[in-house]
C-alpha cells in the first residue's frame, strides 16, 4: 500500500514485482485518490491471477485545488484502515484469493499497523528514500529538543544563519547542516508544510513496531548511516535498491508524459544538460519560480526543466519577462511531466 504519489507508488510497485517473481501473491492497493488521478491520465493497471490492484476509500474531497500533504494524510489516518481491514477480511472470508500473510506499506502509512495488529499479521514498513533522508526524519524529534527549530517566519528562514547549524551529534552524517533537513522542519509555516513536521516525527516513532523497515538503498552506499538507524530502531533494517534501475517494470502513470524530450536529449553533448524536476508533491511560488528562471538563465548551461501543471501556486505567470529569448537554443521546458526514469538514464547530465 503506497502514499498515493507517483514517487511513492513506483517503488513500491518494483518492491512488490520483485516479490511476485518469488512466488508471492500481490494484492496492491490504490486509495481512492491515487485511482481518480490515473483516470484522469488514462493509466492503466493490470491485473492478473497473482498480482492485484484493488483501491480503497481514503475519505480525501475531489477538489485537490485545497489538497496539502497534511490534510490527506489526515484524511488516510481517519479513512482508510477500516477500508483496508473490511477488504482483508472480507476477501478471507470469501475465499476467493489467499489470506494476507504480510501487510508491505510505505513508511508513511503507518495506520496500518493498528490492522496488521489486530489481524495479527506482520507488518513490513518501507520508505522510499535513502538512508541518509530517513535518518533526517528519525533527527526531528532531537532537532527540536535542542531548541534547533522551528525557524518562526519563512520569510527569512531562507537566509538565516541558524540553518548553518551543525548537526554534529550524528557521526556517520558528517558536515550536516540544519539547512540539510528536510524543510518540514525548518519552515514549518509553509501552507504546505503545516503540520508534517508533527506528522513525521509520529511515524518516526511507530516505525519501531513494525516487524522489518526496508530502505530503498544498498549497503555499500550508506552502510555507516545504515548501522546509527539500526541501532537507534528495533526492527531489522533491508535494503533492496536502487529500485530505479529495474526499467523493464511498467508502471502506471498520473501525469501524460512528453516523449519527445528523449530525442532532444539524445542531440546533447555528454555531461552538458542541467535537469530541474521537483518532483510529484513540492510546490513552490510565483516568486520562487521567478527566482530559479533567473538562476537558470544566468548560468548559460543548457538545461531540461519540467514543470508539474500543479507545481506553482498561481499559476506560471512568475516567469520573467525574457526568460524563453534569454534560453532559447539551449533548454528545453516541458509544461507537465516527462518519463523520469528514462531521461535520467541518459548520459548528458551536468547535474540535476
Amino acid at each position: 500500500m503506497p502514499f498515493p504519489a507517483q514517487g511513492h507508488m513506483n517503488p513500491l510497485l518494483k518492491l512488490a514485482k520483485l516479490l511476485h517473481s518469488k512466488g508471492f501473491f500481490i494484492t496492491f492497493i490504490h486509495t481512492a485518490l491515487y485511482h481518480r488521478r490515473l483516470l484522469r491520465s488514462s493509466s492503466c493497471v493490470s491485473s492478473s491471477a497473482s498480482f492485484r490492484f484493488v483501491t480503497i476509500d481514503d475519505g480525501v474531497s475531489e477538489d485537490e485545488s485545497t489538497h496539502t500533504l497534511h490534510y490527506v494524510q489526515d484524511c488516510m489516518r481517519r479513512h482508510c484502515p477500516a477500508s483496508l481491514r473490511e477488504l482483508l477480511v472480507r476477501e478471507e472470508d470469501e475465499g476467493v484469493v489467499p489470506p494476507a500473510t504480510c501487510i508491505v506499506s510505505d513508511g508513511v502509512m503507518s495506520f496500518t499497523l493498528d490492522v496488521a495488529e489486530e489481524l495479527r499479521l506482520p507488518q513490513v514498513l518501507f520508505w522510499t528514500m535513502s538512508a541518509c533522508g530517513f535518518m533526517g526524519y528519525l533527527l526531528f524529534e532531537e532537532i527540536i529538543k535542542r531548541d534547533m527549530a522551528p525557524l518562526k517566519d519563512d520569510a527569512t528562514a531562507r537566509n538565516d544563519a541558524r540553518l548553518d547549524a551543525r548537526i554534529d551529534w550524528v557521526p556517520t552524517m558528517k558536515n550536516a547542516r540544519l539547512r540539510d533537513m528536510p524543510t518540514f522542519i525548518t519552515h514549518p509555516s509553509h501552507p504546505k508544510h503545516q503540520g508534517m513536521a508533527e506528522f513525521m516525527i509520529e511515524e518516526c516513532r511507530n516505525a519501531s513496531r513494525a516487524a522489518a523497515i526496508v530502505l530503498n538503498t544498498f549497503d555499500a552506499l550508506e552502510r555507516p548511516v545504515l548501522d546509527a538507524i539500526s541501532a537507534s530502531l528495533a526492527p531489522p533494517i533491508l535494503t533492496v535498491g536502487p529500485l530505479m534501475g529495474l526499467h523493464n517494470i511498467d508502471e502506471p502513470k498520473v501525469w501524460r508524459e512528453e516523449m519527445g524530450c528523449l530525442k532532444w536529449l539524445e542531440a546533447q553533448q555528454d555531461s552538458s544538460v542541467l535537469y530541474i524536476n521537483f518532483g510529484s508533491i513540492a510546490v513552490m511560488t510565483s516568486a520562487q519560480l521567478s527566482e530559479l528562471a533567473f538562476g537558470i538563465a544566468g548560468s548559460g548551461c543548457r538545461f531540461l526543466w519540467v514543470v508539474r501543471p500543479d507545481s506553482v501556486d498561481g499559476g506560471l505567470d512568475g516567469l520573467p519577462a525574457g526568460f524563453v529569448e534569454e534560453t532559447t537554443g539551449r533548454g528545453l521546458m516541458i509544461m507537465g511531466w516527462c518519463p523520469q526514469e528514462e531521461v535520467l538514464a541518459h548520459r548528458p547530465w551536468a547535474g540535476s
